[in-house]
Order: structure tokens, then sequence, then C-alpha cells
């Protein structure tokens, strides 16, 4: 995976959505991918993808369906595979929120530099 800056002991961590475009266009579209991440929209869109990545992996670590799920929240199936699904992308903090708390975890937000390094240890 290309690196987004590196030093001798320092490198920084290219984002998921980064990583994923780097695998799979190179550099071919580097310009272009740079130009939307000044985008809230962009960003907007990789915190849903990496929460619907963590959520579907703490659904599948405990074991728990999408319709033992749908029963915890009190809605349709229909609804919550409409809600999981990557490509209908519209999750409110609301919706998130509710979503984990039916598993039993809370959700956290964290911010953090767009041009902070991380230390390789």
């Amino acid at each position: 995976m290309p690196c987004i800056r590196e030093t001798p002991n320092c490198r920084k961590e290219p984002s998921r959505i980064e990583e994923v475009v780097f695998m799979k266009y190179g550099s071919q579209f580097e310009k272009v991918f740079k130009e939307a991440m000044k985008s809230p929209d962009f960003w907007l869109e990789d915190i849903q993808l990496s929460f619907l990545d963590s959520f579907l992996e703490a659904m599948n670590t405990k074991n728990i369906s999408r319709k033992e799920l749908a029963e915890r929240l009190g809605k349709s199936q229909d609804y919550v595979s409409k809600t999981l699904n990557a490509c209908s992308l519209n999750l409110s903090l609301k919706t998130m929120v509710n979503f984990s708390l039916a598993l039993g975890l809370k959700l956290t937000l964290d911010l953090e530099d767009l041009e902070s390094p991380v230390v390789e240890s």
C-alpha cells in the first residue's frame, strides 16, 4: 500500500478510503481523489462506511442475525437490511447510536489531524 507521506521514522497512515482507492486504482486517480477529500461529503461517507464495517464485524463476532437485530431495535428486518446496505448510505448519528446500543456497544467518535503522522515502533 503506498504511503501518503514518509520519513525515516514516521509514516502518515492512509485512511480506509485512501487504502481502497490506492489498492484499486493506484496513483492513476490520485489528483481526483485528493480533490474529493476536500469535500465534507467525502468524509461523511468515510465515517458511514467505517461504521458499517465495524458494526457488521461486531454482529458477526456476537453471532447476531439481522432478524435478531431487528427484534432488538423494534424494527422490521427490511428496515435493518436497507439500513445496513452500503449502497444506500444515509446513516444519521442517531441511527448509528441506536444500532450500536442494540448490540450492547457504545459509539465513539475521534478527531484526528489530517496531516498527523503516525510514529512506527
